[in-house]
């Protein structure tokens, strides 16, 4: 127990040395891992439609290469009511104490859709991204969980989820 005790000092020491140099600590590059693998296992999944000649659905652009864990996704559904449409969405990756993916995305729409999971704010309202979070989902579930899920939520309160179940 006292040579754990020891070894966990030792680590936070190396951190704070490290954040003081400006290095950063092994907790964000977790983070950064899994963010990494989820984003090319999106990138080959749309690798592979462009072969079949299937138009491209997820597009992602970033603001700055250096921040990683900040960008938007352009979602272009190539079937269903959005079809043709282009909608775009910002995603913050949490770090630190509730760092993804134990913790969900943060994602908003940064444009007006008429959507019963989005209110007229831009924020989206999907399980996965509340309650229903689970760190086995990753991106490739959130960008097509947006749009792909046209059905109200239960906790959707907005105008469009109203209109929607009683037309």
């Amino acid at each position: 127990m006292l040579k754990i005790l020891s070894l966990k000092r030792k680590q936070q020491e190396e951190a704070a040395a490290a954040a003081a140099s400006g290095q950063s600590t092994s907790k964000v590059g977790a983070v950064e891992l899994r963010l990494q693998h989820d984003l090319s296992r999106i990138e080959k999944d749309e690798v592979q439609r462009e072969a079949k000649g299937l138009p491209k659905i997820i597009d992602f652009h970033y603001k700055n290469r250096e921040d990683p864990l900040h960008f938007t996704v352009v979602i272009s559904p190539d079937e269903g009511m959005y079809k043709g449409g282009s909608f775009k969405f910002t995603f913050d990756i949490p770090e630190g104490e509730q760092a993804f993916p134990f913790y969900p995305p943060k994602v908003k729409c940064t444009q007006k859709i008429y959507h019963p999971n989005i209110d007229p704010q831009g924020n989206v309202c999907l399980n996965i991204l509340r309650g229903g979070w689970n760190p086995i989902l990753d991106l490739n579930s959130v960008a097509f969980g947006l749009l792909v899920r046209d059905s109200p939520t239960p906790t959707s309160q907005h105008t469009c989820k109203t209109l929607f179940v009683t037309i």
